[in-house]
């Protein structure tokens, strides 16, 4: 129950993310489709609008960024809960919520750090894509996703870690 409030809260945050980006998209697609058109006879109002949307979906993508990542580690701490307590659901978020309290900050430098290492381990996928040999592409899918698997591993431990020191901390106030 408590993997299914996750997926769907972290596909929200994901739908919320492209649509800052398709909106940009959206509104300021005159700039993508004749680019050189805006060069040859300059509107300063045109172009002010444009780096305005830019600005503004920069710094709604930003914000909702940050709390993806503050909450992914709110959501981890959810999943170690409901996999080593019996609770499950909405009293997994409970439990987190009283012993995550006052660990925020730790708990989304935990987040970051693994969303960064994700980031990373994904980029070896760029040359994939970059018109590589079928072999090569294979090889290379081989080592990102055996990466993947062990950077994935590396979290649930460090969150284990992270839970059982939220809780022995929360014990002894």
């Amino acid at each position: 129950v408590t993997y299914g409030y996750v997926q769907l809260l972290s596909f929200m945050t994901f739908v919320g993310l492209s649509w800052i980006v398709w909106n940009h998209l959206i509104f300021t697609g005159s700039y993508w489709r004749q680019p050189f058109y805006y060069f040859q006879t300059f509107d300063l109002l045109s172009f002010c609008l444009h780096k305005l949307s830019v600005g503004v979906h920069t710094m709604f993508f930003v914000a909702l960024l940050y709390k993806y990542v503050d909450w992914s580690a709110f959501w981890s701490m959810a999943m170690v809960i409901s996999v080593l307590e019996e609770e499950s659901g909405l009293d997994a978020f409970g439990m987190t919520n009283y012993y995550g309290k006052h660990f925020k900050p730790t708990g989304f430098q935990l987040m970051l750090w693994f969303v960064g290492l994700n980031i990373v381990l994904r980029l070896p996928c760029l040359y994939v894509f970059g018109g590589s040999s079928k072999l090569t592409a294979f090889a290379a899918t081989s080592v990102v996703m055996g990466l993947i698997c062990l950077g994935n591993l590396v979290k649930w431990v460090v969150f284990v870690l992270y839970y059982f020191d939220c809780k022995q901390q929360t014990m002894e106030k």
